[in-house]
């Protein structure tokens, strides 16, 4: 995950392990909780939160979902959202949040869970610049 400014500026940075095997849909919903919670940690409120995963969006959005597996994990992120007040989620193709992609991959490699706050690892440098917008 990613937080940047209405700037684009990196604010704070995660890349975390999920412990176990996860569809993508489920992983991409474990991941937007955590970003509320880390988010929610760092005082970075109000936010919009962008994930490229279109369907998991409208699952948030809707409020519902037939898998009793991630019902579970929505209401904790329906419970969050109302917490943080003006707390947006929004859909957002990969190639405009190249930064979350990048850590998303380094989690794959990772056996602990790392978070920055005010600066982001090397692996990301040249996607920071990318996603800065124009």
């Amino acid at each position: 995950m990613v937080i940047r400014d209405d700037s684009g500026f990196v604010l704070a940075c995660s890349s975390q392990v999920l412990t176990a095997s996860f569809s993508a849909q489920t992983a991409e919903i474990m991941a937007i909780g955590r970003a509320i919670v880390f988010s929610r940690d760092c005082g970075l409120f109000p936010c919009v939160l962008e994930s490229d995963a279109e369907v998991v969006v409208k699952w948030i959005l809707n409020g519902s979902h037939l898998d009793s597996a991630v019902d579970a994990i929505l209401e904790d992120i329906a419970v969050l959202r109302k917490e943080c007040g003006d707390l947006k989620v929004v859909f957002t193709p990969r190639r405009a949040n190249l930064v979350a992609h990048v850590l998303a991959r380094q989690a794959l490699k990772n056996v602990d869970d790392f978070f920055w706050l005010e600066e982001f690892p090397y692996c990301v440098a040249s996607a920071v610049q990318a996603d800065m917008p124009v």
